[in-house]
């Protein structure tokens, strides 16, 4: 869909809010509309991107990392690791075990997911504010290659945090750096009533 006088190709121009979604295969920009016709641009300046900068994290923060950690079932017995935190950021890697493989001896696509789920709720909950429950309630992904041994990594990066909800996109690479699956998910946002 084109809208009159806005280039599709770059983000950010014109008055409709944009989200750039990166295509997994050639990584070329695939953008998204939302917004309609006569908003102008004070409807984009008033829904402008919420995501906090990107950063490091407040000890209490760290402190929040590591207890969610500590109680998420998928982690532990999947032998999946945190190799970086940052707000709205997450980066998983985990060993490829037999048991994450199906009957071909690959890993099975059920696994990227929830490896892409794990990293994608993990960022998603850092961008949130404290005390936060996140939750996937949408999920879609493309299997683009097989993997069969060595080591897999999930980066998971928010798009757009809003009141209720934060979309977010993942690669998922083996240790050779081929993109295995592409995951865009959204999460649901519940911040505690005071």
């Amino acid at each position: 869909m084109r809208w009159p006088g806005h280039n599709a190709r770059f983000h950010g121009l014109g008055s409709t809010q944009v989200f750039r979604i990166l295509d997994a295969k050639q990584g070329s920009g695939v953008t998204n509309f939302l917004g309609g016709k006569g908003q102008g641009a004070d409807f984009a300046e008033r829904h402008a991107n919420t995501m906090k900068p990107r950063g490091k994290l407040s000890k209490a923060e760290l402190a929040r990392v590591a207890d969610r950690l500590r109680r998420s079932n998928p982690i532990n017995h999947f032998g999946i690791q945190l190799v970086k935190a940052e707000r709205g950021r997450a980066v998983f890697r985990m060993p490829v075990l037999d048991l994450h493989k199906q009957v071909h001896r690959v890993v099975h696509g059920g696994v990227l997911a929830m490896l892409a789920d794990t990293a994608g709720g993990f960022a998603a909950f850092l961008a949130a504010p404290s005390g936060s429950r996140v939750v996937t309630i949408e999920m879609k992904i493309n299997f683009l290659e097989a993997v069969e041994h060595g080591e897999i990594k999930a980066d998971a990066r928010v798009l757009r945090s809003g009141r209720t909800t934060s979309v977010v996109d993942c690669d998922v690479t083996d240790q050779d750096g081929r993109l295995v699956s592409k995951a865009l998910m959204t999460f649901s946002v519940r911040v505690p009533k005071s």
